[in-house]
């Protein structure tokens, strides 16, 4: 019910309002009022509301100030009521007759109803009230704003129509006269539109002025000519030598013949969800008049709701008369497993039988005339499931006022002029209101996070959720739970999204089944499939399908195709969930497979290393794979998105029997240094934890020595001291166990730092000499310089700061004459720390400055969260509060974006005493990683 007192909108002209007495509004409450009315009863999304009001730059507020000008319009209407809020937006509250947009094309629907039945001066009468309505443009003075201007056209070509059919009524009745000045003002106001100035000559020249109706002929040809290097249509110049001729056939009046109003759309889905702004997006495409044919394609994978959304989108449009003579509809079967995808002469023949008139058998001449039957009227074409653009083209309509609305699986780029959308899965909101409208919503609240899982493992499909919702419902006394717990076991998901005649199964076969002449593109998806990856590049596909790059490229973007893939992203490819259980029924993933993924991304991790430490070389063979650029910038980037690729493959492989599992140790090693630079410390415990199994499995000593050693690192770096000390125990066991003197002195290394953390500073120190002794022995002058650096840690942990400083600076010596930018960065580092406990504050900030400049290089966050911090701590202590706030919080940033504290932590941290260093920060100061053979 439209609350408050009545009012008069107008908009078909300056826009004006009308309560007791005309309002004079300001220019942004009218601004506001003219988005609303575009719409008027529907909502509008704030944020289009703000994209309109501050195109250029929306201001941080923007969502506050709407709130205010909604505010201030609603106290202008007279009534908070006329504007209405929701979740979707505000809607402006109105009656029909209190607006007069609503009201004109309401006329004009009745007038053109009246016209069509034959009765010429009722329809002729109605169209006249209709024009009445119209004081200049419509939303003249607020056409600054783009949706109102995209309305106001919208307006202006409905009223062309209308003056169209108003002459083509009166000319039929012998009313030449009459209609002359109105089209010689709209043929002013448009003076490139043909179909204007022909009706303008008829009637001229039925009114006994040939020689005017010629001259406007001329007057257009030179129009034409001069501003478009064109010239008038045939059926123009065809009329111009009709008139100049005499033709007596243009004596008499041509009669409004009812043609049959074909009204095809099926019913609308009932339980629709969501999706308003696609509704918006495809309202506004199919509704634009711009001289040629509207087409607009939605594409998806199949079950994402295409056809449910074209069919809502239809039935909006129709009732709303965007499209008075009618609506054509055809399921086109281009992806109906077991139907071959309908011919185009055979679609022809049924519009135009739906048209009254008999087809021809050929389809050019059936075509053509289509094109024909539809060129003068306004009629929306739904082309459902359609096959490719080949099977569409010969459906398009003639002239420029239908609109076609085209689902496809495929996205159709080679259909000239079409706007494309992309239809993808349901939000998690929407999923669970869909399931709630199906299955009902007491069931869905009383088990809201079962219906949550069951929704996620729907993959937000609707077509999976209404399978779902069907099985429910035949089950009332299913729990939600015992279903989601069905859905969880992978193999047996599709089996549990089947019900009668619905099946996602079935939906995506018929997406596989054009894979039928292309056994290795099928292939490669069925072992793509395999991979416990999010996402594949080409290169990964080409490794576990054993194929070239480039052959692989062209496989992927088939898929991508047939949208048995989605669009790659920076190079990526990722496949729905319910489309790879679908695709691992096809075939498995061989073992030998997997090991080409894992030699891949070895290589490739190998080569990270290199960039990112040269110091570990020594154990490094020569492959120099992947990472385009060659830098540790490069190696940073690649890792930081295959990280949780690296994990899924280890993982995968330490599951598997025999030497298989082996390609899991190269691999994790490949990663450890990468891994613990980019402070991803739970993707390298999960590697370590599956390297160790994997080695003890295989009974490969130094290989799960090499892995416990790097997994106690990870854990002393997360403060899990017990499991530090006990992993790095039991490496240097096993190191000692083969006789490995360069593996034994990396466990002494990582012993000593593992003692250090828990307090056993003598043992610590004496463990770390004795590793020390052991490099300079087997030649290792990386090593020899980082485990100086770790023993200058204990020194300065003893307090024995002289001691610290000075081997710390033979550290940094040796660091220097190697070249190694890792080693200097932490020996910069420790030699900050000494001088700040020994007090002096501007020589430890140099120090660490540097140490953080180089850290920053090699993308080292845990360790420039240490030096941020120590930056601090001394200009804290140099009375710079301030900066050294900053300094804080940005080292408490990186702890958190890490996973090396919780927000909670970071919180707690912030309110305690100033200057008191976390322990995830402390532990830092202890840790420096060497490399085992």
């Amino acid at each position: 019910m439209v609350p408050g007192p009545a009012i008069e909108l107008r908009v078909l002209g300056p826009l004006s309002l009308t309560l007791a007495a005309e309002q004079r509004l300001p220019p942004r409450d009218r601004d506001l009022l003219a988005l609303l009315a575009c719409r008027p009863n529907a909502p509008v999304p704030a944020g289009q509301l703000v994209d309109a009001l501050w195109p250029a730059q929306p201001p941080r507020t923007a969502a506050k100030a709407l709130q205010v000008r909604v505010h201030e319009l609603r106290r202008a209407l007279g009534d908070p009521g006329r504007i209405k809020h929701d979740q979707q937006g505000y809607a402006l509250s109105v009656a029909p007759a209190e607006v007069d947009a609503p009201a004109f094309e309401a006329l004009l629907g009745q007038g053109r109803a009246e016209l069509g039945a034959g009765r010429l001066a009722a329809g002729v009468a109605v169209l006249r009230r209709a024009l009445d309505l119209w004081r200049g443009p419509a939303f003249a003075g607020q056409d600054h704003l783009e949706p109102v201007r995209v309305e106001a056209a919208r307006l202006a070509e409905l009223r062309l129509a209308m003056v169209e059919a108003l002459a083509d009524a009166e000319i039929a009745r012998g009313r030449h006269s009459e209609i002359v000045e109105l089209l010689r003002t709209v043929q002013a106001e448009h003076p490139l539109r043909e179909e204007v100035t022909a009706r303008l000559m008829l009637a001229l020249h039925r009114a006994g002025r040939t020689a005017e109706a010629v001259r406007h002929y001329r007057e257009l040809h030179r129009r034409l000519a001069t501003e478009l290097g064109a010239v008038p249509a045939r059926s123009l110049r065809d009329l111009r030598a009709a008139i100049v001729a005499g033709d007596p056939a243009l004596d008499l009046p041509q009669p409004v013949v009812a043609v049959p109003k074909p009204a095809e759309l099926p019913t609308e889905v009932p339980a629709f969800v969501g999706r308003a702004g696609e509704i918006e997006q495809l309202r506004a495409v199919l509704t634009a008049r711009t001289g040629t044919t509207a087409i607009a394609s939605v594409n998806g994978i199949g079950g994402v709701g295409k056809s449910a959304l074209a069919v809502v989108v239809a039935a909006a449009l129709s009732r709303a008369d965007a499209f008075p003579d009618g609506q054509l509809f055809v399921n086109l079967h281009g992806a109906t497993a077991g139907l071959r995808p309908l011919t185009p002469v055979d679609v022809l023949a049924r519009f135009l039988r739906s048209l009254g008139i008999e087809p021809p058998h050929d389809v050019e001449e059936a075509a053509a005339r289509f094109r024909s039957a539809t060129a003068n009227r306004r009629m929306l074409l739904v082309l459902d499931n359609a096959f490719d653009a080949h099977q569409v083209r010969p459906l398009l309509p003639g002239g420029g006022s239908c609109a076609v609305l085209v689902t496809s699986r495929r996205v159709l780029s080679t259909l000239d002029g079409a706007a494309q959308l992309r239809l993808g899965p349901l939000g998690q909101d929407d999923a669970l209101t869909l399931l709630a409208r199906l299955a009902g919503g007491d069931r869905v609240a009383a088990e809201h996070a079962a219906a949550a899982d069951i929704a996620r493992f729907c993959g937000l499909l609707p077509l999976a959720l209404r399978v779902t919702g069907a099985r429910l419902v035949a089950q009332p006394a299913r729990s939600l739970a015992t279903y989601a717990d069905q859905l969880s076991d992978e193999r047996r998901r599709l089996d549990a999204l089947e019900h009668a005649d619905l099946a996602v199964r079935a939906s995506i076969a018929a997406s596989h089944q054009d894979l039928g002449g292309q056994p290795e593109v099928a292939a490669l998806l069925a072992q793509v499939a395999g991979l416990d990856v999010p996402d594949v590049t080409a290169e990964v596909a080409g490794a576990v399908a054993a194929l070239p790059v480039a052959q692989a490229a062209t496989a992927l973007d088939r898929l991508v195709d047939i949208q048995l893939m989605e669009q790659p992203a920076d190079g990526r490819y990722r496949m729905h969930d319910l489309i790879r259980l679908f695709a691992r029924e096809r075939a498995g993933l061989a073992p030998e497979a997997l090991v080409r993924v894992a030699d891949h991304y070895a290589a490739i991790g190998e080569r990270a290393t290199r960039l990112l430490d040269p110091g570990q070389a020594k154990w490094l063979g020569d492959a120099a794979a992947g990472l385009d650029g060659g830098t540790a910038a490069a190696a940073r980037v690649w890792l930081d998105a295959e990280r949780a690729h690296i994990v899924g493959i280890v993982r995968q492989l330490s599951a598997l029997p025999g030497q298989a599992s082996a390609a899991a140790i190269r691999l994790g090693a490949a990663f450890a240094t990468p891994l613990d630079m980019g402070g991803y410390l739970r993707e390298w415990i999960d590697c370590g934890e599956a390297v160790v199994a994997v080695a003890a499995r295989l009974g490969d000593r130094p290989a799960e020595a090499r892995a416990r050693m790097f997994l106690g690192y990870a854990y002393g770096r997360l403060g899990r001291q017990a499991h530090e000390v006990e992993e790095v125990e039991r490496a240097l066991v096993l190191w000692r166990r083969v006789g490995d003197r360069f593996g034994e002195s990396g466990a002494l290394n990582a012993c000593g730092l593992a003692y250090l953390h828990v307090g056993r500073l003598a043992e610590g120190i004496a463990h770390l000499e004795s590793g020390l002794a052991l490099r300079r022995a087997v030649g290792d002058q990386h090593g020899e310089s980082m485990l100086l650096d770790n023993l200058g840690c204990g020194y300065r942990a003893q307090g024995r700061l002289a001691e610290a400083i000075e081997v710390h600076e033979k550290a940094l010596a040796l660091a220097d004459e190697l070249g190694n930018v890792r080693s200097q960065a932490h020996a910069l580092g420790n030699l900050a720390e000494d001088l700040r406990a020994a007090g002096d504050y501007h020589r430890a900030l140099t120090y660490y400055r540097r140490s953080l400049a180089n850290h920053r290089a090699f993308g080292e966050r845990h360790h420039e969260a240490r030096e941020m911090w120590g930056i601090g701590s001394v200009l804290h202590r140099l009375g710079r509060s301030r900066p050294a706030r900053r300094h804080w919080d940005g080292a408490l940033a990186i702890l958190q974006e890490t996973g090396r504290l919780t927000a909670d932590e970071v919180a707690e941290i912030r309110r305690g005493p100033v200057d008191v260093v976390p322990a995830a920060i402390e532990v830092l100061g202890l840790t420096n990683v060497i490399t085992t053979s």
